[in-house]
């Protein structure tokens, strides 16, 4: 008979989060990966679990979670919200709103499924039932973002009970296992800024939300963790303009492979779940390097002359560096991630991204216009890239954890004549770690002038976000 029953589990991860029991065979999994414990005093949380038989060998594991943004954002030149010029937006939005599920049917092999929808605002995420633009903020779209099965080759203990120095895990579906860098990767939930940035070059053209379809391993020798994918990239058909820049047009049906290996210094990380921790509130010692790719042939398309269309192979190599330590006595922390990425995506390839975006082009402005409209701005193309991320936890002195945090991300891409900085700025108010947090963070975005390709102004975002996660 199923019970339904609440556990104390050790330290938890960020996305997902799954631990045993001391009556579990000593082939099932220890856990899912790792997140800073709910508080300062109890290492152990509680956890929603249905156990499927007597030993609690089999069981399934639910995690939900809700992140709600308020924000303020001064638009780029040319934007048009509720059909009006306005260089000022104001509103509130569901940033994720997921659930997820995984089902450990035996001691090798498991499903995952992780479900839910993102980013609706007042006018985008949902179906356009309303009168123009003002009505497509209404039923969002509720997805699958990770189904997958898994199988363990070789698992995290043996027969004995003690922990194997190689470990290996097959599986195949919708997911998440991606390569070249850990901000490809990222959690969404027990992140240091608000959000994950950049985002992935090819996400939502050739994936699905940073998912595509393949098969995967992953596992660890000794302090090397690997995973490595072939995938089958989502379908895309742009037609490149006469002369213009590549666009995403993969008509040849080519796999994409992936891989990334990182090499743990410090305590070893737990990665049985794709999405990796950006911040550990300094409950853990980890210090690693990792590198990583990904491939795919004829993936873009240009137009030359009329009717003369060449492909052009995505090819994006990334080396990363990842730091989180405790300081002193007292549980305060430094975290801090560095990257760096070069892409290949063909001669001049650019794409804009307007976050949730607020904003709508202007048809009728005739001023100096931005490459894109709301608070869109660069965030991929043909060149490379760094990423740098810190923040400081302070003491554990207060009821409410503090953490300060900066990001900068600096790139520099062929189809624009200047290399263009984001900033970030902000404070992680901590009220039960990452389960229950608020956050306020600032950011400053370039603006590209659509003709000459250079900076002529720039944008400032506020956002204060919420987070409930168990």
């Amino acid at each position: 008979m199923m019970k339904i029953k609440c556990i104390i589990n050790t330290a938890h991860l960020g996305m997902i989060i799954l631990t045993l029991t001391q009556t579990t065979k000593a082939q099932d999994r220890v856990q899912l990966s790792d997140m800073p414990p709910i508080n300062n005093e109890a290492k152990n949380v509680n956890e929603l679990r249905i156990d499927l038989n007597n030993d609690k060998s089999q069981y399934i594991r639910f995690m939900f979670w809700n992140q709600v943004w308020v924000r303020h954002n001064e638009n780029n030149p040319g934007t048009i919200v509720n059909n009006k010029p306005e260089r000022f937006s104001t509103d509130v939005i569901l940033r994720r709103t997921r659930g997820l599920a995984m089902f450990n049917l035996s001691p090798r092999y498991r499903m995952l499924i992780h479900a839910g929808m993102n980013n609706q605002s007042f006018n985008s995420g949902g179906l356009n039932t309303g009168t123009g633009p003002n009505g497509a903020g209404r039923r969002p779209q509720f997805y699958v973002h990770d189904a997958y099965n898994e199988y363990s080759l070789v698992p995290e203990k043996n027969n004995n009970g003690e922990l194997n120095e190689f470990t290996l895990v097959l599986g195949a579906g919708l997911h998440a296992w991606n390569g070249v860098s850990r901000l490809y990767s990222s959690t969404t939930v027990a992140s240091l800024t608000l959000d994950a940035m950049p985002a992935p070059a090819i996400i939502d053209q050739t994936d699905q939300f940073g998912r595509q379809l393949g098969v995967f391993t992953h596992g660890r020798w000794n302090d090397i963790a690997f995973r490595f994918a072939i995938n089958k990239p989502f379908a895309a058909d742009l037609v490149a303009e006469v002369g213009g820049p590549a666009v995403d047009n993969n008509r040849d049906g080519n796999f994409s492979y992936s891989g990334y290996v990182t090499y743990n210094f410090l305590e070893r990380e737990r990665q049985e779940y794709s999405a990796f921790v950006q911040n550990y509130l300094g409950s853990k010692k980890i210090f690693n390097i990792g590198a990583g790719f990904y491939n795919a042939a004829n993936a873009t398309q240009t137009q030359p002359t009329v009717g003369n269309f060449e492909n052009h192979s995505i090819s994006i190599v990334g080396v990363d560096a990842f730091l989180d330590l405790p300081i002193g006595r007292r549980g305060a922390a430094i975290t801090s991630y560095v990257s760096y990425t070069n892409s290949k995506l063909g001669p001049n390839y650019l794409r804009n991204l307007g976050l949730i975006n607020p904003g709508l082009e202007d048809p009728s402005f005739t001023g100096q216009r931005e490459l894109g409209f709301g608070n869109s701005q660069i965030f991929a193309g043909t060149g490379d890239f760094w990423y740098l991320q810190a923040g400081y936890l302070f003491p554990n002195f207060l009821p409410i954890r503090l953490q300060p945090f900066a990001s900068i991300y600096s790139r520099n891409f062929e189809a624009v004549n200047e290399r263009g900085n984001s900033y970030q700025a902000g404070m992680n108010f901590l009220i039960d770690n990452h389960r229950t947090k608020i956050v306020f963070q600032y950011e400053n975005r370039p603006m590209f002038d659509n003709e000459t390709k250079y900076i002529f102004r720039r944008g400032s975002e506020y956002v204060l976000g919420f987070q409930i996660f168990f």
